[in-house]
């Protein structure tokens, strides 16, 4: 069964032309390339089935021409042979001897006249032994030569003569373009990238979102619009498909609460692209802490687990609560963000002003004190000590004499904070520290 009876026989028993389409890709793995490019160019399976069956349909027209070509050669090789032997056949006849009976002398008496006019019968002779031999020869000649052009005229069609060059048909087909909803987070344009790709399946999703992960090099905030073309109109995906994708759980009510809308982002300044997204609360004042995210917190990690394997990121499984860090910003508010994030993470100190920092916790010799309330890199922790890096010099400072601990640097896990705004409400998620701050001075 060719391709062409295979679509027409599939369609007739209800499948899909997305499923058909697949199917084709599946045992075509070579055609590959073509598919992408009439995905790229925005053609939808059933435009691509039809050009399947109507390039195919051209081949066949062209198979069935060279078939009847053929027929005809064969047909004129046959009727030449045939009468080659006719032609011998009636040769050997027209020598064949007399029978007695029919020229005997008793049979027909000659008329006195006839005696004198006409002169003594004789049977006609048969060619030599030698002559025939020739003839046979000549004859076999022939046919042979007549099989070797007829071999040499199918073998140039066949493999000789080229196709005429035809060009390429471009397959120009207009399919809707859905418009992306407006972005949640401020997008510089000088700075900052929006990458749109379509994808037609959950693979092509997660590959787009890597690549484009591994790819981002310039601007600080890449926003990602993913065009879900699975069915015959095309969408732009949402939070709940987002969620299936990386098998995120969410509370019971989060949806109620939450528009589907949301914002997809790549931090790019790090030494690791970064994910994080914005949503928005569908009602202003709706407590969305303590409602929802607060309660969430005993079980967020486990629930993330999908996109923390997808980032390469591990988390502990744990049911505590998130702790708490105040992002201070001169001059404007200072959000809480609630924050868990892996063990090798670093810290810096806030100290208060003139803090004694000694060289040895038993001898306690004092190398220098804090000139103010200052941050100070923390090195390592030992029995209600840190040890912290001042004057060039490795010093222990008190636990008493430490104001907050703030982690800083490659801090990553997973971030939130709820951002109360005039008009709305959004809560920002992140991967890391860095970029929850950018995100949330966008705002």
């Amino acid at each position: 069964m060719n391709i062409v009876t295979s679509i027409e026989t599939a369609r007739k028993k209800g499948a899909s032309d997305e499923k058909i389409l697949l199917e084709i890709r599946k045992q075509n793995p070579e055609k590959e390339d073509f598919f992408i490019k009439a995905e790229h160019r925005g053609a939808s399976a059933s435009h691509i089935l039809d050009e399947i069956i109507r390039q195919n349909k051209e081949e066949k027209i062209e198979e069935d021409a060279t078939s009847i070509r053929r027929r005809k050669e064969e047909e004129r090789r046959r009727k030449f042979l045939q009468k080659i032997e006719e032609k011998e056949k009636g040769e050997k006849e027209g020598f064949a001897t007399p029978s007695s009976e029919a020229f005997t002398p008793s049979s027909v008496t000659p008329s006195p006249e006839q005696e004198e006019i006409s002169p003594p019968l004789s049977p006609p002779q048969k060619p030599p032994e030698k002559e025939k031999q020739v003839n046979r020869i000549l004859v076999i000649i022939v046919i042979l030569t007549i099989f070797a052009l007829s071999v040499a005229f199918l073998y140039r069609i066949l493999f000789l003569t080229s196709p005429p060059d035809v060009e390429p048909v471009e397959i120009i087909i207009e399919v809707p373009i859905p418009r992306a909803p407006e972005s949640l987070v401020e997008i510089d344009e000088e700075k900052d990238d929006i990458v749109r790709f379509p994808a037609i399946n959950s693979n092509e999703h997660i590959i787009a979102l890597r690549k484009a992960m591994e790819e981002m090099e310039r601007g600080e905030i890449t926003r990602i619009i993913i065009e879900d073309q699975r069915e015959e109109e095309p969408r732009i995906s949402d939070l709940e498909d987002f969620f299936r994708l990386f098998n995120i759980r969410s509370p019971e009510k989060f949806f109620e609460m939450i528009e589907k809308d949301f914002t997809l982002l790549i931090y790019t300044k790090e030494e690791k692209n970064r994910l994080a997204f914005v949503v928005k609360a569908k009602e202003r004042d709706l407590d969305l802490e303590w409602s929802l995210m607060r309660p969430w917190e005993r079980s967020i990690e486990r629930d993330f687990r999908g996109l923390f394997a997808f980032l390469e990121i591990e988390v502990e499984d744990t049911s505590e609560e998130l702790n708490n860090f105040i992002y201070e910003r001169p001059g404007r508010s200072n959000p809480v963000i609630r924050y868990r994030s892996i063990p090798s993470d670093k810290n810096l100190l806030i100290v208060k002003d003139s803090t004694s920092v000694y060289s040895d916790t038993d001898n306690f010799i004092e190398i220098g004190r804090t000139s103010h309330e200052e941050k100070y890199e923390e090195l390592k922790v030992e029995d209600g000590w840190y040890s912290i890096a001042i004057n060039n010099t490795e010093g222990w400072i008190e636990e008493d004499a430490v104001i907050e601990v703030e982690p800083f640097g490659e801090n990553v896990g997973l971030y939130y904070s709820i951002m109360e705004g005039r008009m709305e409400d959004k809560i920002v998620f992140s991967t890391s520290l860095e970029s929850i701050k950018v995100i949330i001075d966008r705002l």
